[in-house]
């Protein structure tokens, strides 16, 4: 793998820790609900300035130059899509940030996270109205929740200059600036593919464009993958901690359940246990008492076994006959390992710290109230047998 230089933003931060941090901005104002979407707006605008001048000194200066604009569905009350772009002039550097899954959302865990039984051609598939397509031929296929969660996007204005994110990002037309797209979770699988429909090929009009996703699932298919990881190779960073110090690869927990999906639907040939969720589960009278999962072995101790096992397959349901494939990545393990889980209750709640305040305590920085807000879409589904 090649490397690049670091990119010194004037914080004690490393590039990464920055990043993040700027991706975690992102979903400042996920806890606000029943207002329009002008008024969580205001809301984000303030809370993103706060959080810039109260963490100069890690991450250095940096201005909000684009947006932040919410996106809302119809009568939803909350932030259901997010985003913002910010500037450092030391290191002439923009930061786009996508927000996450707000858990208040379920248009973000039903519209955008769960659809994915069907696909949609990539990326020419995707038809803004705000925004003009630079490709010419496809590449491969997202889902169709994706598909929808980057029309958002890219129909998004700034509520000050009524740019989109494309006429703005156009607009500057510096040779040595660097470009880099950021989000967890939802926002890990919307920022590259966002990158990706902009950007068919790296323009002669920035110094660089890279990705920073955390957290995120598997968006598309082997097409897709495979152009995103040629017009984005990935790279280590010089001067970064190895353990995360790249661009352009998906930054992943080993027991955040969220990116192990949608590439390996349980039970499928050739089955590859170690992508999955909950695997090998042992029936006796139609019940689920014992299974192997990420964590590890869970029994027939408060049905949990049973409770997770079904939880997790009526998610993975949704995807089947899909091909989804995992971009290219780099998985790491977090500083505290998982306790054994004796409920579903327990399970629930390790997969949502596993999914969030893990990813802070790795990369070293401090956690913002943003985290408490992210949603995780596979929690929300009721087993087969109850829906």
């Amino acid at each position: 793998m090649a490397s690049v230089s670091n990119i010194n933003t004037g914080g004690s931060y490393d590039i990464i820790q920055t990043v993040f941090t700027l991706s975690m901005l992102s979903n400042s104002a996920n806890s606000v609900r029943h207002r329009s979407a002008e008024e969580i707006q205001k809301k984000l605008a303030a809370d993103i300035e706060a959080g810039l001048k109260n963490d100069v000194t890690q991450i250095g200066s940096w201005t909000t130059v684009w947006g932040p604009v919410v996106f809302q569905n119809a009568n939803s009350g909350v932030s259901d899509n997010a985003m913002y772009a910010a500037y450092n002039a030391t290191a002439k550097c923009y930061v786009v940030a996508v927000a996450a899954t707000n858990m208040h959302s379920t248009y973000d865990i039903n519209d955008l996270d769960l659809n994915v039984s069907s696909m949609t051609a990539f990326p020419l598939g995707i038809t803004p109205q705000y925004s003009t397509q630079p490709a010419t031929t496809n590449v491969g296929n997202v889902s169709a929740g994706a598909a929808l969660g980057i029309t958002n996007l890219l129909n998004m204005q700034d509520p000050s200059t009524k740019q989109s994110l494309q006429t703005y990002l156009n607009s500057i037309n510096d040779a040595d600036a660097i470009l880099i797209f950021t989000g967890h979770s939802l926002g890990g699988s919307l920022s590259p593919t966002l990158a990706a429909w902009l950007y068919p090929s790296i323009p002669a009009s920035w110094n660089a464009i890279y990705v920073v996703p955390t957290a995120g699932p598997s968006t598309g298919d082997q097409g897709f993958c495979t152009n995103f990881s040629t017009v984005f190779p990935a790279y280590t960073i010089d001067g970064v901690n190895p353990a995360y110090g790249v661009f352009n690869q998906i930054i992943w927990n080993k027991f955040d359940c969220v990116p192990h999906a949608w590439t390996n639907i349980m039970n499928a040939t050739p089955y590859e246990p170690e992508n999955d969720i909950v695997w090998d589960p042992k029936i006796e009278n139609g019940v689920v008492v014992r299974c192997n999962s990420i964590y590890h072995e869970l029994t027939k101790i408060n049905d949990t076994a049973a409770k997770v096992y079904a939880k997790i397959d009526s998610a993975y349901e949704l995807a089947k006959g899909q091909d989804y494939i995992k971009s290219s990545n780099l998985m790491f393990i977090p500083p505290s390992l998982p306790p054994h889980i004796y409920s579903l209750d327990e399970f629930e709640l390790q997969v949502g710290k596993q999914h969030t305040t893990e990813y802070s305590a790795f990369f070293g920085v401090s956690t913002g109230k943003g985290e408490e807000q992210i949603g995780v879409a596979l929690l929300t589904l009721a087993p087969t047998s109850e829906r």
